[in-house]
């Protein structure tokens, strides 16, 4: 098989705690394909037992203008937040993809940093807005 025809094929990465998601990361940087699998809701740093999530009142949601019609999927989003930001993908919380849009949990403490870095990146190859997600009215 020739190199550049290998490098059409999508990469699956199971599993493999932190180190599987960094090497998709690793692998999608080179300009491959790369879909991840993980039975775990949780990414934690090697060897560490898993870490309470953090309560409701830490966290912030997020709005990002790219949702399931984009094709956007778990994996972009953490991959693109980790990748661009700096944030640990050990500090993203809950995903939710609509039809158009997304909302990503993260930290407090992480947000600001989440919303300047996503604003120079694509996702899917497309730019996006991104802002903390805003009150519905009751």
């Amino acid at each position: 098989m020739s190199r550049e025809y290998t490098k059409r094929i999508p990469l699956l990465v199971v599993g493999g705690g932190i180190g599987g998601p960094a090497a998709a990361l690793a692998v999608a940087g080179a300009g491959r394909a790369v879909h991840v699998i993980e039975k775990s809701p949780e990414f934690g740093e090697i060897g560490e037992p898993r870490a309470r999530a953090a309560s409701d009142k830490d966290t912030v949601r997020l709005f990002i203008g790219a949702g399931r019609r984009g094709g956007i999927r778990p994996g972009d989003l953490v991959g693109a937040i980790a990748g661009e930001t700096g944030v640990p993908a050990s500090a993203i919380g809950a995903i939710e993809i609509a039809d158009s849009y997304s909302l990503v949990s993260v930290p407090e403490e992480f947000a600001e940093q989440v919303i300047a870095g996503m604003k120079k990146a694509t996702l899917r190859g497309q730019k996006v807005t991104i802002r903390r997600e805003r009150e519905r009215p009751r």
